[in-house]
């Protein structure tokens, strides 16, 4: 990590308070949470991002999921700046940044009109979380 230029890089085998306070601020009204897949040898570039946006991440490297808390006018800095097949998804954050849009980083493009298909075959009245999924299905 620190080859990769990140300073601030601590590993440790202790880790309850990190996920204590990553579980707590999934529900913040400042902050934006965001988790990140990743394959493990993308963790380099994620936290790269992450160190770009002043976000502070909590994951588990072998598993590629992380989880990233930043201010949320960070949120599209970081999507952009995330490495290759690396996908984040806004799980919490402050009214005005859920509302604006695309909690899922997702481009329009073929798939996302297939998926509204799909949607509107089995769920032509939307009661299945609505406006929950990509592109707001």
């Amino acid at each position: 990590m620190r080859d990769a230029g990140l300073t601030a890089v601590d590993v440790t085998d202790q880790d309850g308070q990190l996920w204590e306070r990553q579980r707590a601020g999934q529900r913040s009204q400042e902050q934006a949470l965001v988790r990140v897949a990743a394959t493990p040898t993308e963790l380099g570039g994620v936290l790269g991002a992450t160190d770009a946006c002043e976000g502070t991440l909590v994951g588990r490297a072998a598993l590629g999921t992380s989880y990233v808390e930043m201010a949320p006018d960070a949120v599209a800095r970081l999507h952009g700046a995330l490495p290759g097949s690396a996908r984040a998804v806004l799980l919490d954050g402050p009214a005005p940044l859920r509302a604006a849009g695309e909690s899922w980083g997702a481009q329009p493009g073929p798939e996302l009109e297939l998926m509204r298909r799909v949607k509107r075959r089995f769920d032509p009245t939307h009661t299945c979380n609505p406006g929950l999924f990509v592109g707001g299905i």
